[in-house]
This record gives C-alpha cells, structure tokens and sequence, in this order.
C-alpha cells in the first residue's frame, strides 16, 4: 500500500511539472509519452535531468563553511581469495579500491572499484563460472547545514553470470545526517535517478527514485563496521525494483593493514530468464593503506 501511496505521488509531481510548460500538454496516461508542443517527455524530462546533475555538481565546487581542520582522505586496496580442491576444485578471487574521506571545500567523498571473479571444475572436469562481475562507484556529498546535504551518486555494473551486460545509474538528491559524531555515521539519501541498462541484449533503460542510507561505527581505535543499502524501484511501478546492501566490519594488523569481512547482496526483481533474484557475495581479505 505504502509503495502505491509514493508511486501515485510520483505521477502527480511529474503531471503538475507537465502542465507547467508554456505549450499545451496532451492527456496523460499511464504507458504513453507526453508531449510538450513538439518535444516528448523523455526528451524533455531527460534535458531537464541533466540540468539539475549539473547544478549539483558546480554547487559542489562552491566554497565550504568553515571546518575545525581540512580532513583527510585515505586510499585502500584490498584483496581477498578462497582456493578448494579435494572431490571438486574452487578459486574466487576479489579485489577493491576505495578512496573516501572529507575536505573542507569538498565535502564528502567516496569512490572506487571492485571486482570478482570465481570459478569452479567438478570430479567429471566440467568447468563452470560461479562469479564474474565488476563495479566502479562514487558519491559526492555537499554539506548545506550541520544536518542537511546535497549529493551526486553514480555507478556502473557488470555482471557475466547474471547477464547484466551493463547498468550505470546517475542521480542527485539530498539527504540528512541522523546521527554524525566522531564514532558513529547515520544518513538517509533521496533524489531522482536514471538506470541505462542492458540485461541478456535487451535494453531496460528506465527513471527511478533513489532512496538510500549509510551508517558506519568506530568500534575502537583499530576497529570499525559499515552497512549500506539502497532501493531503486521502477519510477511507475514500485513493485518491480534494485536493492543493493552491504555489510562489512574491519580490524586493523598495524598502521597500515587490516583484515576484513564483507558481505553483499544484490536483489532485483526482474532478473534475466531462469535466473535467480539474489546474487549473494561473502569475501575475506585483507587491505592496505596508502
């Protein structure tokens, strides 16, 4: 009920937007195009889409409030890898980069890339690919108050075995911290979004609202845990939907290395023919600091 509540509220925003233009607009239905003297919604939406990345992303570049000290930024690179042999052989390898932190005239920032890839020979030598897959990813965050703050968030994915030849997806919005001390990080996300996607050669390019959070916790001085998640549901039918969540917890070896945990689960609820909806991904390892 409550997602037909948001998806009805989508369709008015978009209608109201629609009737705004100076040329008349034609009957609105669901499933047809709007037309706005001669241009199509998706031109015209598309356009105005673009405009609003863009202004996000030159307020970014605006000068700060003032901060205690201009923050740090880290670089890791982590690694991890599970090798069985025995009545069947195993191998999966993984391996991430990610640069975050904050900036006085920045904000916020976290980006980076990741990669598995996994592969399994059975006692009948019948070799298959259990994972093969790769994401680069960034979010921008603009702190507007102690509170409130504007984001740009982007990534795209690739995914072998799923069929998910490429989706990249592109959104501003805003967002609030709910909690941010020097411990503990808690923030909800929400904006607009555009999905280019092609799953087993069929284009599923589609809108969609991004909602998502972050929370993070410094568990001691060598110690810290992390969870995410974000819901991405078609723009007319909230039924139908991406939910990506991680959780991870790390510990530190020394000044410079640490092992940890990961766990990942990507759900979409139309996945390419006879596969499932879940791709679920546990990898251990061990990163270092740049």
């Amino acid at each position: 009920m409550a997602a037909g509540i948001i998806a009805d509220s989508w369709y008015q925003v978009k209608l109201r937007l629609l009737r705004a233009c100076s040329y008349p607009a034609r009957m609105y239905t669901r499933g047809q195009s709007i037309q706005c003297g001669r241009f199509e919604e998706g031109r015209n939406t598309k356009t105005a889409f673009i405009g609003l990345v863009l202004v996000v992303f030159f307020a970014s570049a605006l000068p700060a409030p003032a901060a205690d000290d201009d923050g740090v930024f880290t670089t890791t690179i982590s690694a991890g890898s599970t090798l069985a042999s025995g009545n069947s052989e195993a191998f999966q390898v993984n391996g991430t980069f990610v640069v975050e932190g904050e900036k006085r005239e920045l904000g916020s920032v976290r980006t980076g890339a990741e990669a598995n890839y996994g592969r399994s020979t059975t006692i009948e030598e019948v070799k298959s690919t259990t994972v093969h897959n790769a994401r680069i990813f960034g979010n921008v965050k603009r702190t507007l108050s102690e509170v409130m703050f504007a984001y740009l968030d982007g990534q795209a994915f690739n995914d072998k075995v799923a069929l998910v030849d490429h989706r990249i997806t592109l959104g501003p919005g805003c967002g609030a911290y709910l909690v941010k001390n020097v411990s503990t990080s808690l923030s909800a996300e929400v904006g607009p979004a555009y999905i280019w996607e092609s799953m087993d050669g069929i284009n599923k390019d589609r809108w969609t609202v991004r909602i998502g959070e972050r929370f993070t916790r410094v568990i001691s001085e060598s110690a810290k845990t992390w969870q995410s998640a974000e819901y991405l549901p078609d723009e007319e039918d909230f039924y139908k939907y991406l939910v990506n969540t991680e959780v991870g917890i790390e510990a530190a070896l020394n000044a410079h290395m640490n092992l940890r945990l990961v766990v990942q689960d990507k759900y979409d609820s139309q996945p390419a023919d006879k596969l499932k909806h879940n791709d679920l991904t546990v990898v251990a390892g061990i990163g270092v600091k740049l």
